[in-house]
């Protein structure tokens, strides 16, 4: 009886090592495309609107409502720009996910700034560049397949000089 009882307790605590090992496999790995697809994905909407790029390459890191609903796509204020060069920084400062859930939340801090560019039209040389939203930002991710970006809140706005 003994044996049985000693045996129970090891297969019991092998399992438990065992799922908490899978645990952690799977949350290290929605943590790895949570990041990449976060940075990638704010990167490359930058550069779609910054040197207004092909905003269908979006729909890799960016749910389709996302999208449809995004002003700074739609009414983008660098058209009348031509932009030579600028500086992202993209920090992920937290990840929020658990390996049942399908939605993920990301606080990550955005700044845009050295944006040097130029009006389009000549006659327009008074033009003053917007400014980006910098700031730090909550970001809302959905899995459906693969992790996209659903829904990008500020939180805080950071001023640069």
């Amino acid at each position: 009886m003994r044996f049985m009882l000693y045996s129970i307790r090891q297969l019991t605590a092998i399992v438990v090592i065992i799922v908490l090992i899978m645990f952690a496999a799977f949350m290290g790995y929605d943590y790895a495309n949570i990041y990449i697809s976060v940075n990638e994905g704010i990167s490359q909407k930058a550069e779609v609107i910054l040197k207004e790029g092909d905003y269908t390459t979006l729909s890799k890191f960016y749910t389709q409502e996302y999208l449809e609903r995004d002003s700074l796509l739609s009414n983008n204020p660098y058209r009348s720009f031509i932009v030579t060069n600028y500086d992202i920084r993209v920090k992920v400062k937290k990840i929020s996910v658990w390996p049942w859930n399908n939605v993920a939340k990301e606080t990550i801090e955005e700044v845009v700034k050295g944006i040097n560019a130029a009006p389009k039209d000549s006659e327009e040389e008074s033009l003053t560049i917007p400014q980006w939203e910098n700031g730090e930002k909550l970001v809302i991710m959905k899995k459906n397949g693969r992790w996209r970006i659903d829904d990008i809140i500020i939180t805080r706005p950071i001023e640069t000089e």
